[in-house]
């Protein structure tokens, strides 16, 4: 019964159908994601509200599952009963749900370095009515693995305006939430990382050796890093650390296995160390700051700043509110949405600069430096420019305003979801 609703419906839905449904306003549009991830979860949450906005029908569909789709209960909730024309999916392709009809437009929106993903299979894979979202903005990785270019949309995480704004905090919240500086994430415990990279390792013989030469190879990392010997920004110079690192314990690794570890490596563990490094240089001048997030009550020396786990939306909004800077300490990419989610809350993100080649996806294709937010090149610059902005509230204000205008001119899931859908349809309709 369940296969045969999809079975009459399907077969007389065209390329040229779904391009009219979208100039009409008429087509149906799923959002499908596992449990996996509570961020995936609200961007996907935020899409749906925006396609509403814009007068389509659409429905999130999450699986209860955490991490895999039962892809027969997702085939009968969205394509036996809802029927979407066209179905959005973070971080997973077409081929992992094979409950897809072939019919409707598959949107894969990457968000993360998931091997799988950036692999020539995954690129061989791609159909003629499958298009990507890529956050990494430029396209040139998927590119180079035979991604077909004219399938690939510009697709940085946006901002929903609606949660992210300025709020009227009652004496209780103010009392909770006022500081001078905030830092809000839920990875940043370089130990915990550390223990999780190590598990990775069961299975090998002289496990006990290799622990041992790499605690001791992360511990130069961190140094370098906390020192401003080297900032680790170099995905490849990483990748041939690493290496050299496993060949000196006699690890012979297959080219997936390394990918995985490496990726593991980079964007976990040097993540968390790049992320906890300026709470500690900010730690040892003594400001006034709160840290929101699972880290900090276990960190040794930041825990006396730890404020517990921040609900997403209008909760972190209000600690934004109340938060005369933002800091913002990221890996790989300067336009992360904490910027503009400080920035429409009206506090003032102070984030690290990224050299241009190494910045995966760049805040300053929409946004100039030290006119709409703000960059710090190392400890003593970050030093001043906090100390700066917290003297001269004028100049703080100024800031966050250019900012505010122009991320509501392009970077709302509204502006997101209408060049996406318009990207489509000029496809299709040719």
């Amino acid at each position: 019964m369940r296969r045969n609703r999809i079975a009459e419906h399907y077969p007389s839905i065209t390329p040229a159908h779904i391009s009219r449904t979208i100039v009409e306003k008429s087509s149906r549009i799923a959002f499908l994601t596992t449990r996996f991830s509570t961020a995936i979860q609200y961007f996907a949450r935020d899409c749906v509200h925006a396609l509403k906005n814009l007068g389509y029908d659409a429905r999130l569909i999450i699986e209860e599952s955490s991490i895999a789709f039962n892809h027969e209960d997702i085939g009968f909730r969205c394509f036996g009963e809802f029927k979407p024309d066209i179905v959005f999916c973070i971080d997973n392709m077409r081929n992992v749900l094979s409950c897809i009809p072939e019919q409707a437009v598959f949107v894969c929106w990457i968000q993360d370095f998931m091997p799988e993903l950036f692999s020539k299979a995954c690129a061989s894979k791609i159909g003629r009515l499958d298009f990507v979202m890529s956050l990494f903005y430029s396209g040139s990785e998927l590119i180079e693995l035979g991604y077909p270019s004219d399938r690939i949309i510009d697709a940085p995480i946006p901002v929903n305006p609606e949660l992210y704004k300025k709020y009227d905090l009652t004496g209780e919240e103010l009392e909770l939430y006022s500081t001078d500086i905030c830092y809000i994430s839920n990875s940043g415990n370089m130990e915990v990382s550390l223990k999780k990279f190590m598990n990775y390792f069961k299975n090998f013989s002289n496990v006990s050796i290799w622990e041992k030469n790499f605690k001791n190879f992360a511990d130069r990392i961190y140094n370098d890093i906390y020192n401003e010997k080297n900032d680790y920004c170099d995905i490849q110079l990483i990748n041939n650390l690493l290496k050299k690192e496993l060949e000196k314990s006699f690890f012979v690794l297959s080219q997936e296995a390394f990918a995985e570890i490496a990726r593991f490596f980079i964007f976990d563990l040097i993540s968390d160390m790049k992320k906890v490094v300026p709470l500690l240089w900010l730690h040892e001048k003594g400001y006034k700051m709160k840290l929101w997030g699972r880290p900090w009550p276990g960190h040794p020396i930041l825990k006396k700043y730890a404020m517990g786990e921040a609900k997403n939306g209008e909760t972190m909004s209000k600690i934004l509110n109340a938060s005369k800077i933002s800091l913002g300490q990221n890996n790989a990419i300067t336009l992360h949405p904490r910027l503009l989610e400080a920035i429409l809350s009206e506090s003032l993100y102070i984030g690290n600069n990224i050299p241009e080649k190494f910045d995966l996806a760049s805040a300053g294709k929409y946004l100039n430096a030290g006119e709409d937010y703000v960059q710090f090149y190392g400890r003593e610059d970050l030093y001043k420019k906090v100390d700066r902005y917290l003297a001269d509230d004028g100049e703080r204000k100024r800031i966050v305003k250019n900012g505010k205008e122009k991320i509501l001119k392009s970077l709302t899931y509204e502006h997101l979801m209408k060049n996406v859908l318009k990207f489509i349809e000029e496809k299709l309709g040719r």
